[in-house]
């Protein structure tokens, strides 16, 4: 093991021991719980080499039933504490897995939004959910299950080598012997579960595309080459675990195998010595019920250390996120009243690609700005870096309140309004939860949203109304995009940011949208919109159009189409499209 792999390990170590720490008192109470179970474990083949050297031979039936009383209290307090000890071992664990989903989560909202853009969705599901399980495991359980192992395994030597100690030896030789052979394993199998973690990853990421493409795949019927696709992926993952469950399997045969080695020699070996009076029946009896119970704390902690060297990949992972650097959030308040939004010789880039090139242009509160151009021209990246989610490169963008300037171009246009093509929500939320997220609104404020924006007009026709779960319906596009801008419209905000929101809704929800969008040009708003639809271009009071990255004309529809070359081939497509 290299250095810098140790170093590793110290730190993935480190960060385990910091989440046991913070639940040392349960694991305080474990240990204890424990330590009493392990005690009657090492107890009971006493109480039975009493019974047969000396309560059988005598047939003392007194002295039986003493023996016979005793181990049974110390058999009740095993399995109680023993029982005990397992339920605090799974409150623990999900006190851990609480914790880290909450962290995780936590993360996830403040890491840029660049993280996701480099990270498939698919995978941090995945990953969320599988290696926080192993994670959790490794906290919750791994320290109590190795105390109570080593416990066992020491009480268990002490006693054999008091009652024999070249009897004793031969176990010890043979257990370190294996020992040896099992750490070798363990780094081999340690390489392969990080192998085995990624392409689980990258498994279920897999799928959740397919799920995510369902309706082409329905309708384009691509099925032999999904297949192909799906089974590349599987084959890759399945190789990877076989490789993983020949390393793993491998220390459980060699365990199996040592076990019956040692216990062969022991019995061998014991019985020599009970025929030369070096050992009594009783003694025997009680060696070979120890190297039995023996092999339970050892597979144990076989088990334990396969565990931990194979969920090593999860803690990295899960490390990993937890470490990501997050966004510094901004503290300046968008002002009540915005007059104008400025951007200056604006540039960015993506994965050495330039998509922005000192880009300028103006709009004004009161009039609706609908940015425009042919695909990959970067309208989404303007709007992305008016959002805060992409940060500006070069240049910088400001908003006027009037009087006074605010530069925004690290952070974004703070509470700003924002509208995309496909509007998310949370399924196992209501619609009033889906509207409201969290926010306290007046109830005369609430209905007057909801009627305003058309949205009213279906959830009443709703069993529950707005109480319904959003999972329990099917929402249109039309009206999954007035419920969002029913959504919006809570803060009031004085910017509008709209991402082609009317390319997948009908007719009818278009002209609502449209006469929303006036509504609130009416109030002084700033608005500006990505635009595809020309019937949604031609609204617009200035029109910007995009092309390779910068603005190549900005003006009305009718002016540009009778100017400018550029844009009547634009609209020469939408016109084909619609």
């Amino acid at each position: 093991m290299t250095d810098e792999n140790k170093k590793e390990k110290r730190v993935l170590n480190q960060f385990v021991r910091g989440l046991i720490g913070q639940y040392k008192y349960s694991q305080i109470l474990t240990f204890f719980l424990i330590s009493l179970q392990a005690a009657g474990n090492i107890v009971l083949p006493l109480l039975f080499q009493q019974i047969v050297d000396k309560s059988l031979p005598s047939g003392d039936m007194s002295s039986l039933m003493h023996y016979i009383m005793i181990l049974v209290v110390v058999m009740v307090v095993a399995l109680s504490t023993g029982y005990l000890g397992e339920i605090l071992f799974e409150f623990t664990g999900l006190k851990v897995k609480k914790e880290l989903n909450r962290r995780v989560i936590k993360k996830f909202l403040d890491v840029p939004y660049s993280f996701f853009i480099r990270n498939s969705s698919g995978e941090l599901a995945t990953h969320l959910i599988s290696d926080i399980d192993n994670v959790t495991m490794m906290v919750s359980q791994i320290l109590p299950i190795t105390l109570l192992s080593l416990m066992q395994i020491a009480g268990i030597l002490f006693v054999i080598f008091f009652m024999n100690w070249k009897l004793a030896l031969i176990p010890v030789i043979l257990f370190f012997v294996f020992y040896m052979l099992v750490a070798v394993i363990n780094k081999q199998a340690q390489k392969k579960s990080l192998t085995e973690r990624t392409l689980f990853g990258k498994m279920g990421a897999v799928i959740i595309n397919i799920l995510e493409n369902i309706k082409f795949i329905k309708v384009g019927k691509p099925y032999g080459w999904l297949n192909s696709y799906f089974e590349s992926h599987q084959e890759n993952y399945i190789k990877s675990k076989k490789k993983l469950v020949f390393v793993l399997k491998l220390v459980g045969t060699l365990g199996n195998g040592m076990f019956g080695i040692i216990a062969f020699a022991v019995f061998s070996i014991g019985s020599y010595m009970v025929i030369k009076d070096m050992l009594t029946v009783g003694q025997l009896l009680a060696f070979w019920a120890y190297i039995q119970a023996i092999a339970g704390p050892l597979q144990l902690m076989i088990q334990v250390n396969m565990f931990k060297m194979s969920s090593y990949g999860s803690v990295k992972r899960v490390m990993g996120i937890l470490d990501e650097k997050e966004e510094k959030r901004s503290d300046m308040v968008v002002p009540s009243v915005v007059s104008k939004l400025e951007a200056e010789d604006i540039s960015f880039s993506f994965d050495q690609k330039s998509i922005i090139k000192n880009c300028s242009f103006s709009t004004r509160s009161g009039e609706i700005t609908a940015i425009v151009g042919e695909s990959g021209s970067g309208k989404s990246t303007i709007m992305n870096m008016l959002l805060g989610l992409y940060k500006a490169q070069e240049g910088n963008i400001f908003i006027y309140d009037g009087i006074k300037s605010y530069n925004i171009t690290e952070y974004g246009i703070s509470g700003a309004g924002y509208l995309e093509q496909e509007s998310m929500f949370f399924k196992e939320g209501t619609i009033k939860d889906n509207i409201l997220l969290g926010r306290e609104v007046k109830a005369d404020k609430f209905n007057e949203i909801t009627l305003k924006t058309g949205v009213d007009d279906f959830v009443k026709k709703f069993e529950k109304g707005y109480d319904t779960l959003i999972s329990e319906v099917s929402l249109s596009g039309g009206q999954k995009q007035l419920l969002a801008f029913a959504r919006i419209m809570v803060d009031d905000p004085q910017v509008l940011l709209l991402d082609e929101i009317t390319s997948n809704i009908d007719s009818h929800t278009e002209e609502k949208i449209q006469e929303l969008l006036k509504q609130e040009k009416g109030k002084n708003k700033l608005i500006i919109i990505i635009a595809h639809r020309l019937s949604t271009i031609k609204s617009a009071d200035r029109i910007l159009m995009l092309s390779e990255g910068k603005i190549c004309c900005e003006g009305k529809h009718e002016e540009l189409l009778s100017t400018n070359e550029h844009y009547r081939n634009l609209v020469s497509i939408q016109t084909d499209k619609h």
